[in-house]
Order: structure tokens, then sequence, then C-alpha cells
């Protein structure tokens, strides 16, 4: 299998939200694609479908926080991603928080594999300048040619809002909306600049009970737009 100019695979922890959305801003409309793992799992047994990946992408760009070091779940699949990047030949890049090479839990081989760059995730300006640098090296390996322009803060804070906020604001817009209710959220993912989160929500009243499915997209932190099904009804008797 031979690997795709057109794509990289970011290994990293789900929860470093802020940095996966700014990621997927600077590389939108362009024409090399970032792959996250978590977002492309349906259908297939996860090994095979990360080996796969791995193997059909340009590069592996691991992006090493306290997430991934603390949680062993994640330390375990990112380790296992370096495994098939480095038997397959694929090239291996690392940024690395500052706190994490301190950690005793920091999977050495890294340092043995490749060289890293350092940053500080806390500040928003550390994480553009991170994201910047994968962009420029995603573009120097694919040999395309394109005008790189680092986003501003502006664009990040206006860019895709952390995951759980996103939740957050979509299940109280549902609850006032149909209040009094009980919200579930099913799905969430990101659509461009939006996130799309999908739910079901239900109500009980004096004459019976409903439920609906409901759906809402968030830019920023403004809801665009939403949908409440027919659902259905049924009566207390």
């Amino acid at each position: 299998m031979t690997s795709n100019p057109c794509q990289i695979f970011v290994s990293h922890s789900t929860k470093d939200t802020k940095l996966i959305d700014l990621i997927t801003l600077v590389f939108k409309g362009r024409r090399i694609t970032p792959y996250f793992a978590i977002r492309e799992m349906e259908g297939k047994n996860p090994v095979e479908k990360i080996i796969e990946a791995i193997s059909n992408s340009m590069g592996l760009f691991i992006i090493m926080t306290p997430n991934v070091v603390l949680d062993q779940h994640t330390r375990d699949w990112v380790v296992f991603e370096i495994a098939v990047a480095k038997t397959k030949g694929i090239p291996i890049y690392c940024w690395m928080d500052n706190t994490v090479s301190m950690d005793k839990q920091f999977p050495r081989l890294i340092e043995n594999i490749t060289d890293y760059d350092k940053f500080d995730l806390a500040s928003d300006s550390e994480c553009i300048r991170t994201v910047t640098a994968i962009l420029e090296k995603a573009f120097e390996l694919s040999g395309l040619t394109e005008k790189i322009k680092e986003p501003s803060t502006k664009e990040l804070k206006e860019g895709l809002i952390e995951m759980d906020e996103a939740k957050k604001i979509a299940t109280e817009f549902v609850n006032q909306e149909k209040k009094p209710s009980s919200v579930t959220v099913n799905s969430i993912e990101p659509k461009g600049d939006l996130w799309l989160i999908k739910g079901r929500h239900s109500t009980r009243t004096d004459r019976g009970f409903s439920s609906q499915n409901w759906s809402v997209e968030i830019k920023g932190k403004n809801i665009v737009s939403y949908t409440f099904d027919k659902g259905n009804f049924m009566y207390i008797l």
C-alpha cells in the first residue's frame, strides 16, 4: 500500500479538543487532510483501521500532552500507532507539551525514534504556533505548494469551541425549548466550522409522554440551526 500525499495521521488524546479543533480549522479547505482515528472507527476492527490509515498516510504527527501520558488506554494506542508507523517506514514527528518529558509515564521510545518540539499547551499563541508548524511540515512532506498563513487568536476563538461546551449549549437550548424534558445526546461531530449535535428528548405532561429526536448546529457559541422531529406521544390511561 502506498502512502497518500494528501493525508497525515494525527496521534492524539480526544481530551485535547482545543488543539484538535485548531488543526481541523487550519487544514479546512486545503489539499491535505488530517486523519483522526476517533472520527473514522465505524465499520471495521479499530486495529485494522488504524494500520490501514497509517499505511495510507505520508506521516504520523504525534501531539504528546498530559492527556496522553496520564491515560493508560490513550498512551497504549499512541505507542501502538508509533510502532505501526515505524514498521511501515512512515515518517514520525512529535510535538510535546513542556510538562510531559518530566513525567515518568512518558513513552521513552519517542526519544529514540524522532526529534520533538516542545510547546506550552496552556498558551493559545503556543498552540497556534504548533499547529502552524504541523501544517508547514505536512506541506513539506507532500511536495505541494500553498501559501500558509498563521491563524490568529481571533480565528482560534471564532472556530470550533470545545466539544463539551458545545454539548452543554445544545442540551440547555433543547431543555429551554421543550421544558420540562429529559435530554440525551446521541452524537456530536465537527461539520466544517460547526458542531453538529444530535440527540433525543422526552417530555411528560398530565396527558402522557412524548419523545422526539433533535439536532442542533453550533458555530462558535451560537446556535445557527436546529430541528425537532414530530416524535411519538403515548397517552396515560
